[in-house]
Parts: C-alpha cells; sequence; structure tokens
C-alpha cells in the first residue's frame, strides 16, 4: 500500500500522537498533557497521568468544548502561538490541584479532575480572552472588549477593573509584538496575594493601518492591521498596578528608554515586582525590580549582537533568583542573592535551554552536556550547594517536561528517528546515578498498527550530520536528510532543501 496525500493528510494521523503541552499538578499527584485523537489528526485531547502509579487516562476529548468558529482577535493569537488544532488548545491547573481550567470559544471552563465533569465559569453569551487564575485560586481574571475584569469563582460575581478599552486601546493583553517576536502572551499578572494585578495598557494609534491578504477554502479576504514595520512605530505601552477591588490604576515608570520593549513581568513571593526592560536593538536586557515604591537593578545583560529572551527567571521564597545568561557563550543558569552571584553549571558543562522548576536546594532543567551538538536535549538537576547533580534520564533524542519541584518526579515527553511520541514519569533517588523510571506510553515507528498500517519500508531513510566549514568550524551546521525509498546511491535525486533563518529554531 502506498501512503497517499489522503492517507498523510486525511483526518485519521498516520503518525503516532505525541504528547505535547506537559505539565505536573501543583500539588504533584498528576501529570497532564495534550495529545491528538487517534480519530482526528486536528483535534487535540486532555489526558492526565497519576504520578505515583504511571497510569493515564483521557480527561476530556475536546468536543466537549467545542464552540462557533473563533473570532478574528482570536484566530490571530491562536497563528501567533502557531497552534492550528481544535479540541482542548490551552489549559491551566487550579491551585487546589482538584480542577482544571479550559479556555474554549471565548469561555472559560473548569473541569473536575475526579469525574471530569464540565462547569462554564464565564457568563453565557460573552466572549472573553487571556484568562489566568489567581494565586490561590480566589479569582478569574479574563479580557471582554479591550477591558480588563476579575470574576470571585465561589459565586460569579465581575469586577471591571478598566474602563477605556476599545478602538485602539486593549488593557491586559499582549501587544502584536510580544507576541509574534518575544513570545510573551501574557497581558496582567496577579501579585501572590491576589490584592493586585499588574497590567499593560496596549494603544496601537500611532502605528499606521495596513492590509493582510488572507487565502483560505473560504476565499480571498483583506483583512486591516495596524503593523508595526521594522523602523516604524511600535504600540505604546504603559505598565499600572490596580487592586483587584477596582479604584485608579498606579502607573509605573518600568523603562529605561522611551522606545525599550515591555518583555517579560513577574512577581516574586514577597510582592515585589520584577520587569525585563529591552531595549528596541535587543542589546540590552535589565531586570529591574518595584518595590515600596522604588525601582532597583538586579541584573543587567549587553551583546553586541542581541540578547536572547527565555522564560527562566524564577524568584525563590529566600529572595535569591535564578537566571540563564549566555554571556560566557553558551546559556548557563546563575543564581543571584545578597551579595551573592554563581554559576551553578561548573561542576560539569551544560547548557540549560529551559528552567523547570526549583526550590530553595536545587533546580531542574532541560539541555544538552555537548554544547556543540543541538540534536540531542536531556533533563537535568542541579543542587545549588555542593557538586552532587547531573542527568535525570539517559534516554537519546530530544526530550521536553515538566518537574515538580516538592516531589522531585519530572513527566518527561521525547523521541528520536524511530520513536516519535513518549512518555515517562521520572523519580529522583538520591543515592542512585540516575533516576527511577514509569514507561507510560511506548511507541516505535516499527509497529506497522500503529503507523496508519503501513510496513516501515515506506518511510525514507533518515539520517543527521553536519556541515564542518571553516568560517563555523566552532559551531558546525547541522542537518537532517531524509532518503528517498528505494534508495540508489549511484543515482542523482532532486533535493528539497528547507530552510528558517531564526536563531533559535531547530528543525532536527
Amino acid at each position: 500500500m502506498k501512503l497517499t496525500p489522503e492517507t498523510l493528510f486525511g483526518r485519521t494521523p498516520v503518525a503516532p500522537p505525541a504528547p505535547s503541552s506537559l505539565k505536573v499538578s501543583p500539588d504533584g499527584r498528576f501529570g497532564s498533557y495534550l495529545r491528538r485523537a487517534d480519530d482526528d489528526r486536528e483535534r487535540l485531547e486532555l489526558w492526565l497521568v497519576d504520578m505515583a502509579k504511571a497510569e493515564t487516562w483521557r480527561l476530556l476529548s475536546g468536543s466537549e468544548t467545542a464552540a462557533e468558529e473563533p473570532s478574528e482577535e482570536e484566530a490571530a493569537e491562536r497563528e501567533r502561538r502557531r497552534m492550528f488544532a481544535h479540541g482542548v488548545t490551552a489549559y491551566e491547573w487550579h491551585p487546589d490541584s482538584d480542577r482544571i481550567l479550559v479556555p474554549a470559544g471565548g469561555a472559560a471552563f473548569l473541569v473536575s479532575v475526579a469525574d471530569g465533569a464540565l462547569s462554564r465559569v464565564t457568563p453565557p453569551n460573552t466572549r472573553q480572552s487571556g484568562f489566568r487564575l489567581s494565586p490561590k485560586g480566589t479569582f478569574l481574571s479574563f479580557v471582554r472588549a479591550g477591558d480588563l475584569f476579575v470574576l470571585r469563582l465561589a459565586d460569579g460575581a465581575e469586577t471591571r477593573l478598566t474602563e477605556d478599552g476599545g478602538g485602539t486601546v486593549t488593557n491586559g493583553l499582549a501587544e502584536f509584538i510580544a507576541q509574534e517576536e518575544m513570545a510573551r502572551f501574557d497581558g496582567h499578572w496577579w501579585a501572590p496575594d491576589e490584592s493586585v494585578v499588574a497590567f499593560s495598557r496596549v494603544d496601537v494609534a500611532d502605528i499606521p493601518e495596513t492590509h493582510r491578504h488572507e487565502v483560505d477554502a473560504r476565499g480571498i479576504r483583506v483583512i486591516p492591521q495596524r503593523y508595526p514595520y521594522a523602523g516604524g512605530a511600535n504600540a505604546e505601552v504603559r505598565l499600572g498596578m490596580i487592586e483587584t477591588a477596582g479604584g485608579e490604576p498606579r502607573w509605573l515608570d518600568w523603562a529605561l528608554a522611551a522606545d525599550d520593549y515591555l518583555a517579560r513581568v513577574d512577581f516574586a513571593p514577597d510582592g515585589a515586582l520584577h520587569v525585563q526592560a529591552q531595549s528596541r536593538d535587543q542589546k540590552r536586557l535589565a531586570l529591574r525590580r518595584f518595590a515600596d515604591g522604588k525601582w532597583s537593578e538586579v541584573l543587567t545583560e549587553r551583546s553586541s549582537t542581541w540578547v536572547n529572551l527565555h522564560d527562566n527567571l524564577r524568584l525563590l521564597e529566600d529572595g535569591r533568583v535564578l537566571w540563564t545568561s549566555e554571556r560566557e557563550g553558551f546559556s548557563q543558569l546563575y543564581v543571584y542573592g545578597p551579595g551573592d552571584e554563581c554559576n551553578l553549571a561548573r561542576s560539569f558543562p551544560l547548557h540549560v535551554n529551559r528552567l523547570l522548576a526549583a526550590n530553595e536546594e536545587r533546580a531542574w532543567m532541560t539541555g544538552r552536556a555537548n554544547l556543540n551538538d543541538p540534536t540531542t536535549q536531556s533533563v537535568f538537576h542541579v543542587p545549588f550547594r555542593g557538586t552532587r547533580g547531573g542527568p535525570v534520564t539517559v534516554q537519546a533524542g530530544v526530550q521536553s517536561a515538566a518537574a515538580h519541584a516538592l516531589t522531585g518526579r519530572v513527566l518527561v515527553g521525547y523521541s528520536d528517528r524511530n520513536e516519535p511520541g513518549n512518555l515517562f514519569v521520572s523519580v529522583r533517588d538520591e543515592n542512585a546515578p540516575f533516576a527511577e523510571r514509569h514507561e507510560i506510553q511506548h511507541v516505535k515507528l516499527r509497529d506497522e498498527a500503529r503507523w496508519a498500517g503501513q510496513p516501515l519500508d515506506v518511510r525514507g531513510e533518515v539520517s543527521l550530520g553536519h556541515l564542518a566549514l571553516a568560517e563555523s568550524a566552532e559551531h558546525p551546521l547541522y542537518y537532517r536528510l531524509t532518503k528517498p525509498t528505494p534508495f540508489n546511491p549511484n543515482k542523482r535525486y532532486p533535493v528539497i532543501v528547507h530552510v528558517y533563518g531564526g536563531p533559535g529554531v531547530q528543525r532536527v
């Protein structure tokens, strides 16, 4: 049987469903992830994992929250997130670990972990976006028609925090550049005691209107958009703080220069607000702290080319700050405290990609020990004192993960050329070189029943390699090569070259 276009692009997925959006519940009992439905490649389902028993079950099929077509604003945000599926496309654990928030079709739902019961939280006949649960789970915040609202979950009472939304002004949502270029999709942030919400007020009035052409099965549509072209005007972004009960916002002088980007915003456990302000040329990134009405500088990164943004800031209960920096040539983890700075990865070379979790004793992260080989990514843990630390997992391939700092449990998804979608739970063992592993899902492409009934020989041979160019000898260019089947080494074949110029995108 041949792999026809109908087989490759039809409703039933050809490849096994790979897990994505891995998370761990706040209490560490459960893991969660999204996976494609067996009967619909475009629908995502929400699955749970018992982290102690490594047992899985489907909580939502994605059809329970089916809604009408997304609005233009919702569709634009999904495109910027590169989210083209339907069903359960996003979710957030409630702090009680017994419920999960699921947004769909401009509404918010809470689903019970115990029985999968679904209840709508937002009022009927309304559309909202930018949903966030408050730290203690008392409130749900969202944006409706350009204004920021909070809703008390106990009784559904709403408080409208801003009044000037609409037209060119939006409160509580990230602007286009933040979403598309900085991967910041949050536009408001809760203080840990739930008394205050910080929010961005975006005004795009200074950006000239242009037109975008959308071509799809419905035809060609011309959509007006205020697009911030390079060198042109950007949106005006203000940062305010407002009490949850309402009132007038307090506007903060967060930027170091008039054209700075509001790159990231976080609250520390002690209630101090932390802002990352990046210069428009992207050569300076400053982490600033606002407390007791005053700003202080925590750290500043500078580069002659550009400073990469990341989501690896962690603000610990004891006041220390965890941060990754490329100042020494590759991304490493640093800790900042009162008069203290040290590189946490000195005991073994480690390029840190993503900081997963941390407590006062250690941190969990994904990265690679071979600094010049981007084709693998593993999970590591690093203690803040002493030298004991190392890989949590030893499998080859590329791994994504979610970790729980109190229990030490890690939910790991991994893939390589022959295993596209595996999942397991890893439990830390202080007395063993590697953690105990509980397999959850194990699917190989050789399993014909999971490869749409196709034998392995319908797939081309895949190999990885690199080009040792003289001008980039220290950083070879890696590639993935897929040969046709059958392959004749004495024959010349046309070659399709797929290139993406982004510095942080890996196709291997």
